[in-house]
């Protein structure tokens, strides 16, 4: 079992370590707000739309990256309609937020434009 375990890890890790964007995560250097990047898997997510705390809103970067205000929760947006939100708990400065939802995944991957096969991104 301890085995089985070691190598899913071992795995996991590696397929990180297959993605050019992950070396570029770092926490924000404008004090007072974080910055968290968001991913669905190993791949960030470029080009969504979002909103957090009293900022206006922007966009995800070309790294998933995106700007709060610490204490905020922020808001996602697809086609002017909220897509998800991600509570000020759940954000860590430095650190990526990983999409789970079937339902949001599946829906960022069939929009997702393929022009890059290490990221999803979105044309607005």
């Amino acid at each position: 079992m301890k085995l089985v375990m070691s190598m899913l890890l071992v795995g996991v890790l590696s397929s990180c370590d297959n993605n050019p964007y992950y070396e570029n995560t770092e926490p924000s250097d404008i004090e007072g707000f974080g910055k968290t990047y968001l991913y669905v898997e190993q791949y960030p997510v470029e080009g969504l739309e979002y909103e957090c705390g009293y900022l206006d809103r922007a966009f995800t970067d070309n790294y998933g990256g995106f700007v709060y205000e610490l204490g905020t929760s922020c808001r996602f947006y697809l086609n002017e309609r909220e897509f998800f939100s991600i509570s000020s708990t759940g954000l860590r400065d430095g650190g990526i937020h990983e999409l789970n939802d079937d339902t949001l995944t599946d829906i960022l991957y069939q929009i997702d434009t393929k022009i890059d096969p290490n990221k999803i991104v979105i044309n607005n």
